[in-house]
């Protein structure tokens, strides 16, 4: 970072490790910004991202705007323990924002050709030849039906616009003083499916509640202390999130469903990926936390059609405002 927490900045990014992944990443990170900060069509997302100031491609530094004094939606859902209505709908109004399709620029902009449209690296681990050896990715490689519904996910992949990639609570911030959000961290952007944009968001909030679950002689329950996290409150933020995403896409009813059951099935792969995030502390170890991410993917798999619904039904009264 340069400057000081009292005026604006720049935010300097640099790799640690020159290997190839990691420069592709920054690479994609690069592109993306340059078309979400150089393409018309994407005017609406400006005050939602950083500004975008340049990319130094021989070393690797990406530069982007400062943004001084901020916490995540995650971590003020902690401090106010309490689920924000209008967070969850700002959230979805910035996907929707960026979610444009570019399938017919593809093939003639030489911009977007420096996107490589990978698949997430969950959706790949059915067809992977080597793995981490972390509990959770063995127990997804020795798992068929995991496995089956993870190479289904992937074959319903659809490249169709500019995705963020690890959309999460975590990464939309906002400053203290503002009520604005803005999202960060876009290392794993690309071309892709938007879908998977909004199912990362989606579980997300599932995710925030599973991360605590305790562990009782094999029943799990969430801590009294984390109540703000429980299921009705979360389905509360889902309705809303695809009320307003939905609405913005303008969807009709027949798209509408078919998105709806291709969501959850990425919020199930989405959950497989937090279960491998939250177990990486101890790698040996599958915590409780982890268990029940993994529990509930399985759930999303084996019955989308109960969990699609659940977008779609009435909203009650939402707190949080």
């Amino acid at each position: 970072m340069i400057g000081d927490q009292n005026s604006e900045g720049l935010f300097l990014k640099q790799l640690k490790s020159r290997d190839e992944e990691n420069i592709r990443q920054i690479r994609m990170e690069a592109a993306v910004h340059h078309v979400l900060h150089h393409f018309s069509e994407f005017e609406a997302l400006k005050p939602f991202v950083p500004m975008y100031c340049g990319y130094d491609p021989r070393q690797h530094v990406l530069v982007t705007e400062y943004i001084h004094n901020t916490a995540n939606v995650w971590e003020l859902t902690e401090q106010r323990e309490q689920l924000s209505a209008s967070q969850a709908k700002c959230m979805a109004h910035i996907l929707a924002s960026f979610h444009l399709d570019l399938t017919n620029r593809l093939v003639d902009d030489p911009t977007l050709s420096f996107l490589d449209q990978k698949l997430p690296w969950v959706l790949n681990l059915p067809n992977a030849v080597n793995h981490a050896p972390e509990v959770v990715f063995q127990h997804i490689k020795q798992d068929e039906f995991l496995l089956y519904k993870l190479d289904e996910a992937a074959h319903s992949w659809r490249c169709a616009s500019i995705i963020h990639g690890d959309v999460k609570l975590q990464n939309f911030i906002a400053q203290q003083e503002a009520n604005e959000l803005k999202l960060v961290d876009w290392e794993q952007a690309n071309m892709g499916d938007p879908l998977w944009d909004l199912a990362g968001l989606l579980q997300s909030y599932v995710a925030g509640g599973l991360a605590y679950m305790t562990s009782t002689a094999g029943h799990y329950e969430l801590p009294v202390s984390k109540a703000y996290w429980e299921r009705e409150k979360v389905l509360e933020m889902w309705r809303l999130i695809w009320q307003e995403y939905s609405s913005k896409m303008r969807w009709t009813s027949e798209l509408a469903e078919e998105a709806a059951l291709k969501t959850v099935g990425y919020m199930a792969a989405r959950l497989l990926q937090s279960a491998a995030e939250l177990n990486r502390v101890r790698p040996e170890f599958m915590a409780p936390g982890t268990w029940s991410m993994i529990a509930e993917a399985r759930s999303y798999f084996r019955q989308p059609h109960v969990y699609s619904r659940q977008f779609c039904s009435q909203t009650s009264t939402v707190h949080g405002e």
